[in-house]
């Protein structure tokens, strides 16, 4: 296996391959090249074959002096075919506005030859949006709405994740994570809890997240 992980200073961050083999850690490789801004909240498809990623560019949060905390208005999604490691450094591209990318688990998940439906979260609207990744690298766009934030109509602005499956949305309209059933059209009594940048497993069973604010 491999895992991608972002790696660098402040707002100057670059993603890094590495590869797992029986237990050990191979040398780092630089997954996809950077150096205008920061790469971070990577996901990799479930075949290897593909990363999506958050690119920010613009100056450190005055309040916590670092990027760690990037204005979500200013995030872009991107993604590069990384082919499990044998097309490195892979070449960034830009699939639209938004942050929080999230692979589908659909009959395509798996299997290389076939296109790969990606969400993202997008912060002007407060919705989930869908676009379609071909084997090739081109991209289309899917301007509906995969889902909505529950809040929406309160003037507040959360953060968003869908679910691989698209049933479900994970949000934060405080410091509390909800979990939004799209098609019961309610909250899920009992799931989620106080925390931060909330990540689905990959059948939409579980939500993981972080109850401290930086999460590596």
């Amino acid at each position: 296996g491999f895992v991608v992980l972002s790696e660098g200073t402040n707002c100057y961050k670059e993603l890094k391959f590495l590869k797992l083999t029986n237990g050990y850690v191979g040398p780092t490789q630089t997954a996809v090249k950077n150096d205008i801004g920061a790469d971070i909240w990577v996901q990799i498809s479930y075949d290897g074959e593909w990363i999506a990623f958050c690119r920010y560019i613009g100056r450190p949060s005055k309040k916590y002096g670092t990027c760690e905390y990037p204005k979500l208005d200013s995030t872009d999604i991107y993604v590069a075919k990384i082919d499990n490691g044998k097309n490195l450094p892979a070449k960034a591209i830009r699939v639209d506005h938004g942050y929080w990318p999230s692979w589908a688990m659909d009959e395509n998940a798996k299997d290389t030859s076939k296109p790969k439906l990606l969400s993202y979260s997008r912060y002007s609207d407060q919705s989930i949006r869908k676009a379609i990744i071909n084997p090739n690298g081109t991209i289309v766009i899917k301007d509906i709405k995969h889902s909505e934030s529950p809040q929406k109509t309160s003037g507040s602005r959360v953060h968003l994740q869908g679910s691989p499956d698209g049933r479900y949305l994970a949000y934060r309209p405080s410091r509390v994570i909800n979990v939004y059933d799209n098609e019961q059209k309610k909250n899920v009594p009992g799931a989620g809890g106080a925390g931060y940048y909330p990540c689905w497993g990959p059948r939409s069973k579980y939500l993981i997240w972080t109850k401290n604010r930086v999460c590596r």
